[in-house]
């Protein structure tokens, strides 16, 4: 377990604030995502240009080479999709496209929302205006936004918006 999330189990179980359903395992995951991303774990992988259409790398295998990753790791995370089990985030590098920042970014309001709720005076965010976009928004309006924006997104085929069937995996292919 990453310190953070550590840290806010430790918290929940302080506080008499319940913590939202799912918060803390989606809060794992996405520290799992970073780790990755971050850490910078090293994959091996074959791969094609597709000759028509839109030209856009098609993965055919892919794996983890050994000593990346820790058990945490590979229990949060779906190796033969690359994805995390829960909120379908990509792992794999060049699979991470909007829909993981918006599930990223949505996990990251909910936990501040959390956090503000045990005691206001510490983490005041949800009287703060967004102006990323214009005219600026409220946090409970911005937080709507990013929520349209996975629901629009989640209808596309590309990344962990839909189960696709997995490349097969160096272990499978052979």
């Amino acid at each position: 377990m990453a310190a953070a999330d550590a840290y806010l189990e430790e918290l929940a179980s302080q506080v008499d604030v319940p913590v939202p359903r799912g918060l803390l395992a989606d809060v794992s995951e996405l520290l799992a995502v970073r780790g990755a991303l971050v850490h910078n774990h090293l994959w091996e992988s074959d791969s094609w240009w597709p000759e028509k259409g839109r030209a856009r790398l098609q993965l055919i295998t892919w794996r983890m080479l050994a000593g990346y990753g820790d058990p945490r790791f590979e229990q949060i995370v779906d190796m033969p999709h690359a994805q995390t089990r829960v909120l379908r985030m990509n792992v794999y590098p060049t699979r991470v496209w909007r829909r993981d920042a918006y599930v990223a970014l949505q996990v990251a309001l909910d936990t501040l929302a959390w956090l503000e709720s045990i005691r206001r005076e510490y983490i005041p965010v949800t009287h703060l205006q967004f102006y990323s976009v214009h005219p600026p928004l409220s946090f409970k309006a911005f937080r709507a936004l990013v929520d349209e924006k996975l629901e629009e997104l989640g209808r596309r085929t590309r990344g962990s918006s839909r189960r696709r069937s997995p490349p097969r995996t160096r272990e499978s292919a052979s």
